[in-house]
């Protein structure tokens, strides 16, 4: 009784619908575990495409052709080998010889002399002359009232100073040559030497060229009453 367990018999054969159903449902297992495992495929996504990318680079610059010289003609020498550099700077100041003193004597100066005369009549206008020397003397052009000191016209007090001075070649009274020669009263000094400054003459000549010329005028001084 104990040669047989009651379990142990021979399996019986499936039939065939039962392995195709089996199967189909296998089958579909299978694929729902596939697609559920499976990533999301997405579709591509456009490339984007930047202004970089659309530059387009530039070719390799050709080698400058080298600069063809002349046969026959050295090359020019560069600044380095035409100025060489001093190998010693002095840092001192060289000694000083003392010489013999400077002697003026030798040297002579000379003054400006005038400005260059016409021909014919060398320093003329350089020179002063007097009015009898002139062929054509100076002459008065314009000349001012001379002014009364209110002084000497309030005290009816009247006078006259002679002056000497130079009319040089444009008709002017030289200033530093104005000098009072002879007067009645000083109070008239300062007005007379006024009215010759403010004159105007036509200068001296001597053979056409114009001169310089030492001159001698009166400057009078009188009261005028009216209807006098």
């Amino acid at each position: 009784m104990l040669d047989r367990l009651s379990a142990s018999r021979a399996p019986g054969r499936l039939a065939p619908g039962r392995v195709l159903l089996a199967a189909a449902l296998h089958g579909a297992v299978i694929f729902g575990a596939i697609k559920a495992t499976a990533p999301d495929a997405a579709p591509p996504a456009p490339r984007e495409v930047r202004l970089v990318d659309l530059v387009l680079s530039s070719p390799d610059p050709e080698p400058a052709a080298a600069s063809a010289e002349p046969e026959g003609i050295a090359a020019a020498p560069q600044l380095e080998e035409l100025i060489a550099p001093p190998s010693d700077v002095p840092v001192t100041i060289p000694p000083i010889k003392a010489g013999p003193a400077l002697d003026l004597s030798r040297f002579r100066t000379i003054a400006p002399g005038p400005t260059a005369a016409p021909a014919g009549t060398p320093g003329m206008e350089a020179r002063i002359i007097a009015a009898g020397e002139a062929d054509d003397p100076a002459s008065v052009l314009y000349q001012p009232s001379p002014r009364y000191p209110p002084v000497l016209q309030a005290a009816g007090l009247e006078g006259k100073v002679l002056l000497e001075f130079v009319i040089d070649t444009a008709g002017h009274p030289e200033p530093a040559s104005l000098r009072v020669i002879e007067r009645t009263r000083e109070g008239f000094d300062a007005a007379a030497l006024e009215t010759i400054q403010r004159s105007l003459f036509r200068p001296a000549r001597v053979r056409g060229t114009v001169v310089r010329q030492r001159t001698l005028q009166w400057v009078v001084f009188r009261i005028v009453t009216p209807g006098g």
